[in-house]
């Protein structure tokens, strides 16, 4: 398995006409099966950045964004950076979901906490980027549950992914029964939480972004809406009937703390 590691400490000073996200894509659609050679993941050095860049970038390559505000951060960033490139186990993963026996997506928007989903006619396809040894990855998936006195809903998962074994895909695929909880799991409430956490800072880090317009017009930054935003999530969070779990309290330290 190939990987490109990207530092930077400042913002580019040279762009391609198109951009350099577009350029990106183009070069990944050109590849074979629509995929990078390589994992790109980036490294930000300092406040003089374009994280957005950076973070984009790394998401298109399969790979994760870090930022090193000083020189006491950088080990731990490349401490954790480097093992999980040591543990990677398969790149370029693709999810595919398809509802079946009446059931049906429920939007566009089926596949929470921000991963790149697209839908393809009654399928929806998740690319879940790098998968590592002995860790898992969750999605939650909103369907919509067929109507009564039919067959119980079902669901067929393909999975494609690349291993250093060759460059040609592997592929898996499992179909199976859907059954009705009378109420979420621990593990089900859990990585509700885990979303909600996910959706609920990109939405702060948004409402916090000025365009270069809205400094010149000296926009007041939209903070305290922000802030408010945060209070909302964690009492959400906390309020939530998995608040006991392991996992939660790290989520709540992160939105307490910061």
């Amino acid at each position: 398995l190939q990987h490109v590691l990207l530092l930077t400490d400042g913002v580019p000073n040279m762009n391609p006409p198109r951009g350099i996200i577009e350029m990106l894509k183009r070069m990944k659609q050109k590849g074979a099966g629509a995929r990078l050679p390589c994992t790109v993941n980036t490294f930000g050095f300092g406040y003089a950045l374009d994280s957005e860049l950076l973070d984009q970038i790394a998401g298109l390559g399969s790979g994760s964004y870090a930022f090193i505000p000083d020189a006491g951060f950088v080990g731990t960033v490349f401490v954790n950076a480097v093992t999980n490139l040591l543990v990677t186990m398969a790149t370029n993963v693709t999810l595919t979901l398809e509802p079946l026996s009446g059931a049906a997506l429920a939007s566009s928007e089926a596949v929470a906490a921000g991963l790149p989903a697209k839908a393809v006619g009654n399928t929806v396809q998740v690319e879940l980027q790098s998968l590592q040894f002995g860790q898992s990855k969750d999605v939650l998936l909103r369907l919509l549950a067929p109507t009564e006195g039919t067959e119980a809903a079902a669901l067929r998962v393909t999975v494609q992914y690349c291993t250093r074994m060759g460059v040609d895909p592997m592929q898996v695929v499992v179909s199976s029964e859907l059954k009705a909880l009378s109420a979420p799991s621990a593990a089900a409430s859990a990585q509700r939480c885990r979303v909600l956490f996910v959706d609920g800072v990109g939405k702060a880090m948004a409402m916090l972004k000025q365009s270069k317009l809205d400094k010149l017009q000296e926009k007041p930054l939209q903070l305290p809406e922000a802030q408010e935003h945060i209070k909302q999530l964690v009492q959400t969070i906390s309020a939530a009937a998995s608040a006991g779990s392991e996992a939660l309290p790290a989520l709540l330290e992160d939105l307490s703390g910061q």
